[in-house]
């Protein structure tokens, strides 16, 4: 510190000082980086709250327009009943009730026959609106007017309903075919909106509940003036954020921001302590950093005092070294030693003092020693730690052990070799327990293959059965969904085929009346008429379209039952007593395509009782032999299916005359992923699947084959289940 005077007119501070006008200045900088960051926060925070305030409020906005757009949508479901009935809709009161079940914001439905409204379902508390013109209502024949011109739903309101309440309508516009064939105006289709009961489902009150105050409005599209619709109270909003709703011939607002304002005052003020702390913590580390300088004149001593401690550390270091049970020893990168452990002088059955100095060629035979220097030249010139193992005799005891020698070179500040530190690690008894590990694992190894390969084999067999299961279960559910509009459209033929045979009476009759019309010229018409359209041919060949498509539509439903019959999915996975003969007929159904062009199937059915069993899986079973069967066939051949029982078991056998199969192969064919048939046409799982199966129902397959003459695969059954396994 300098004892020279300071400038003239400025005093020089005290030395004591110092660190306090340190601190004062870190004070004030920090301070004023603390106002900065707590205003960009507080900006930050505004703008976070804002974003999830507009998220939030999203939510609540399309459940809204979700809700209006449903119960709006409920007067287009009007409009298609108007037009079905031609202008009319039959039982009006009883379908518009259930219609207001799928419509819970919707107050009533209407029907406005030339724009007067006659119809109301409830009437109750809505008398005053029957009679009611909408296009003669001067307050508001606007939208109504709107929706006749354009041909478009319109949305008018909310307003004081003439039966009491606030509320909103919509209005469809229903066109009808006139006699001409064009459009022509029939009325309007009438929802009547309550509010609030419409906005319910949208559950504006949990905007309260989370501390959010919000109002629902519109600009009034005569006055211009905003119109609220619902808000949670009466107090304006401070800058609330606005969500625009899209409604027919109009757009609606919701506006939600918070009850208590934007500003967090707890946040504010907990930011500012949190500056201020950081302001004083700033000026007290400058401060201690003052004081730091006085203790630089301390360390001499203490790099004393560490001295002396290092120095007895190295004397527990070298005790260390000498307990040490492995061979430690220091060399130079002669070879010649320099410093060594109690435990290398055992190696070399000499003391310390007879080792340094030396190397090793001067104690022991150089054939000994070749090795061992060819290691340490080698950690020398890879400037790096070396690991190795070597092979070492002990002089005094002729014992030959295993080592693991670590050479860790040593080099001093300019990168220049001091000297080599070498430790050798016995490791005979771990080599020794390494080997016998190797051998277990080796063992180990491959008993986890063959399981592993067990393993993928019954997973393979599993994912072929939940896929079988998975198609059976979308058969049965095609089946099911095809079979009411089936049922339809066979009723509906055997109605039109009744309908067309009155029409024909009617037309004979006319014809046997034809003759009696004094009219000559209206005669000579209707004789020009018959002959034009051929109504003899008309009438042939109309019998004869209903009979074909009453063939058709049977075969439709006699698949549809075949395709619920083999799933059995209401059976699920349920043991249960099964006709055999009746899975059997349906597989041949559902395989058919596969069979009929190759061969002719002959059913040689026996006797036999319903079988305990799971029906599905063995429907699987007899399609894997049915389809091989018929891949077997190379040209046209024949498929024969026997059925019998022996005892309490029953057999269903099933014969084709195709090519046959290799006696190499028979005892392999029920292998996993073993096929004879091309690549793409097999997976080589259909019959290792169709053994498991039988396998689980106590049951067995066998097979007899002859290469040119065919295959007999016959599946033995018992009749019941040991209880023990399907109880």
């Amino acid at each position: 510190m300098s004892d020279q005077p300071s400038p003239a007119g400025f005093a020089a501070p005290k030395p004591g000082r110092r660190p306090l006008i340190a601190a004062l200045i870190a004070f004030l900088l920090a301070g004023a980086a603390a106002v900065g960051v707590v205003r960009q926060s507080e900006q930050y925070r505004l703008q976070e709250q804002r974003t999830y305030l507009t998220n939030l409020a999203g939510k609540h906005a399309d459940a809204i327009q979700s809700s209006m757009q449903r119960d709006l949508s409920s007067t287009y479901a009007l409009a298609a009943l108007v037009r079905q009935g031609n202008g009319s809709i039959a039982k009006f009161d009883a379908i518009a009730s259930e219609f207001l079940l799928y419509y819970p914001g919707a107050a009533s439905l209407q029907l406005a026959p030339g724009g007067i409204v006659q119809h109301i379902v409830p009437l109750a508390g809505n008398e005053k609106a029957i009679g009611h013109n909408l296009l003669q209502d001067p307050t508001r024949n606007k939208e109504a007017f709107l929706a006749r011109d354009t041909g478009h739903l319109t949305l008018a309101g909310p307003f004081q309903l003439k039966q009491g309440g606030l509320g909103a309508v919509g209005r469809l516009p229903v066109f009808l075919d006139d006699s001409q064939g064009k459009p022509s105006f029939w009325g309007f289709t009438v929802v009547l909106i309550r509010y609030p009961q419409a906005l319910e489902g949208a559950r504006l009150e949990q905007l309260t509940q989370q501390g959010f105050g919000y109002e629902l409005w519109r600009t009034h599209p005569d006055s211009g003036k905003k119109q609220s619709i619902a808000a949670s109270s009466a107090v304006a909003l401070i800058d609330p954020v606005a969500l625009p709703l899209s409604m027919p011939n109009g757009e609606w607002t919701l506006s939600v921001a918070p009850i208590k304002g934007w500003d967090d005052p707890l946040g504010l003020t907990l930011k500012s302590a949190l500056g201020l702390l950081f302001s004083l913590l700033l000026g007290y580390l400058a401060k201690l950093l003052f004081k730091s300088r006085e203790h630089e004149r301390h360390l001499g001593a203490l790099v004393q005092q560490r001295t002396a401690e290092i120095r007895a550390t190295q004397a527990k270091l070298q005790v260390t070294f000498d307990a040490i049970p492995d061979l430690i020893w220091l060399n130079d990168a002669q070879g010649v030693y320099l410093d060594c452990n109690p435990m290398f002088e055992r190696f070399f059955s000499v003391k310390k003092a007879a080792i340094l100095g030396k190397t090793a060629y001067d104690i022991v035979a150089p054939e000994q020693v070749d090795s061992f220097r060819e290691h340490d030249r080698q950690a020398i010139a890879s400037g790096q730690p070396t690991v190795n193992e070597e092979w070492l005799t002990f002089a005094a005891v002729g014992r030959r052990d295993l080592f693991e020698i670590i050479r860790t070179p040593i080099l001093d500040d300019d990168g220049q070799l001091v000297g080599l530190l070498g430790i050798a690690h016995d490791i005979t008894e771990r080599n020794r327990t390494q080997d016998e590990i190797l051998s277990l694992n080796a063992s180990l190894e491959e008993r986890v293959q063959q399981r592993t390969e067990e393993l993928q084999e019954t997973q393979n067999q599993l994912l072929q059965s939940e896929k079988m299961a998975s198609i059976g279960q979308l058969a049965a559910g095609v089946a099911h969904e095809i079979n009411n509009p089936i049922g339809f459209v066979y009723s509906n033929l055997g109605s039109l085929e009744k309908y067309v045979q009155d029409a024909f009476s009617m037309i004979d009759s006319y014809e046997q009346a034809e003759s009696a019309i004094a009219d000559s010229a209206v005669r000579t018409r209707l004789q020009a008429a018959r002959e034009k359209l051929d109504l003899a041919f008309l009438k042939e060949d109309l019998r004869a379209l209903m009979a074909e498509s009453k063939e058709g539509i049977t075969r439709v439903k006699n698949i549809v039952q075949n395709l619920k019959d083999f799933s059995h999915v209401d059976t699920g996975d349920e043991w249960h007593y099964a006709n055999l003969h009746a899975g059997i007929n349906s597989t041949l159904n559902i395989v058919n395509n596969e069979i009929k062009y190759k061969a002719e199937v002959i059913k040689e059915y026996g006797d036999l009782p319903e079988v305990e069993c799971l029906a599905a899986q063995l429907n699987q079973v007899f399609m894997n032999l049915l389809v091989n069967a018929a891949h077997a066939i190379e040209e046209r051949g024949t498929i024969t299916v026997r059925t019998g029982q022996q005892g309490q078991d029953v057999w269903v056998e099933i014969a084709d005359s195709g090519k046959g199969i290799p006696s190499e192969n028979l005892k392999k064919i029920f292998d996993p992923f073993f096929t004879t048939k091309p690549i793409g046409k097999g997976t080589g799982l259909g019959l290792s699947l169709s053994y498991g199966i039988l396998q689980k129902h106590h049951g067995r397959i066998e097979v007899q084959s002859e290469l040119g003459k065919g295959t007999t695969f016959r599946v033995w059954l018992p009749v019941r289940q040991p209880q023990q396994d399907n109880g």
